[in-house]
């Protein structure tokens, strides 16, 4: 695409100049940031997750789901920070085989000891 305008905006195929960074009216009035920029600015600055990763998230989280008897409680555990694994149970089992096989463990040991969460 061919930029014909003298405004330095790119132009479409119909020939019209584009504005590609939008802000309503009462953002540009205001001094806010739009939408988009908020959630940049918040959003952590870590990568994708591996196929490996991807494939051990899915595995402890469907495992906790069928060992810890309620959604709310399988999520709350695999998101809190657990002091005997050294970190919140979804990072150590996404990092490693063997971080993965500590967690079900530690799972495993609490539904043996019949205490949950």
């Amino acid at each position: 695409m061919k930029d014909e305008s003298n405004s330095g905006e790119p132009v479409n195929s119909a020939g019209q100049g584009e504005n590609l960074v939008a802000a309503t009216a009462s953002d540009q009035a205001s001094g806010k940031p739009g939408r988009s920029s908020w959630r940049q600015s918040r959003r952590p600055k870590t990568g994708a997750l591996t196929p490996d990763q991807m494939k051990r998230q899915g595995d402890i989280t469907s495992f906790a789901l069928a060992q810890l008897g309620s959604a709310a409680e399988a999520i709350s555990f695999l998101n809190a920070f657990n002091p005997s694994l050294e970190g919140r149970p979804l990072d150590v089992a996404i990092a490693s085989a063997s971080g993965l096989a500590s967690v079900r463990a530690h799972i495993a040991a609490m539904e043996g000891d019949g205490v949950r969460g």
